[in-house]
């Protein structure tokens, strides 16, 4: 199931703006550039879907591609669609409706800080929703906050407050996408924001041809 930290202050981010500025403050827009540039490389004309996509940030990285992000919160849903019209290009649903409502096609399928929010059941349950709306050859790049050896501790103490409860090791990571692509990649980055912080960029090929894995 989904697992916030939802009392508090940490309520206050349910809020677009109060989400927004933070993420501003942080330097967010760094590894937003990041996960679509260095990694999922959309190409003109692909289609890309956003996973959990928020106030709509990563859109303005994806210029040439047709892109839909989906959101469960529909205040940031009406944020993005205010900030990066048509509102055709958004969608306030839950990732598990994803498949009985979207019948198209996908090149590319981005997450970013989604994983992190659910326990590995779910997880793995939207992680096989997303492999099976890639073409063949298509591929799928997830950001979140990880748990590594040696890590500085301001950015473990980071990632242990996030508002996500499961934030993992790399080799959870990759575990939850292991059962559905072929082939995986997870790559650790620490330059992404404005303090001392440690990202992975969990990426699934789907095969050129055949099924999305096993």
């Amino acid at each position: 199931m989904s697992a916030e930290r939802r009392h508090g202050l940490w309520h206050l981010l349910s809020r677009a703006g109060v989400y927004d500025t933070l993420q501003a403050v942080l330097g967010a827009e760094k590894w937003r550039r990041a996960l679509i540039e260095d990694h999922a490389k959309p190409l003109a004309g692909e289609r890309i879907l956003d996973l959990g996509c928020g106030t709509g940030a990563l859109r303005r990285y994806v210029r040439q591609a047709d892109y839909l992000g989906i959101d469960r919160n529909p205040d940031y849903i009406a944020a993005a669609s205010e900030r990066y019209p048509p509102a055709s290009d958004w969608m306030a649903a839950d990732v598990a409706d994803l498949a009985a409502i979207e019948t198209g096609r996908f090149d590319v399928v981005v997450g970013a800080g989604l994983l992190h929010h659910l326990d590995d059941t779910v997880s793995q349950d939207m992680i096989r929703t997303a492999a099976s709306l890639l073409k063949p050859g298509g591929r799928l790049a997830m950001l979140d906050p990880v748990f590594i050896d040696g890590q500085h501790p301001i950015a473990r103490r980071l990632a242990e407050l996030d508002r996500g409860c499961h934030v993992r090791r790399p080799d959870e990571y990759r575990a939850l996408l292991s059962p559905v692509f072929q082939s995986v990649e997870i790559v650790i980055r620490d330059d992404l924001l404005n303090l001392p912080y440690n990202h992975a960029i969990s990426i699934g090929r789907s095969p050129n041809q055949g099924g999305h894995g096993a």
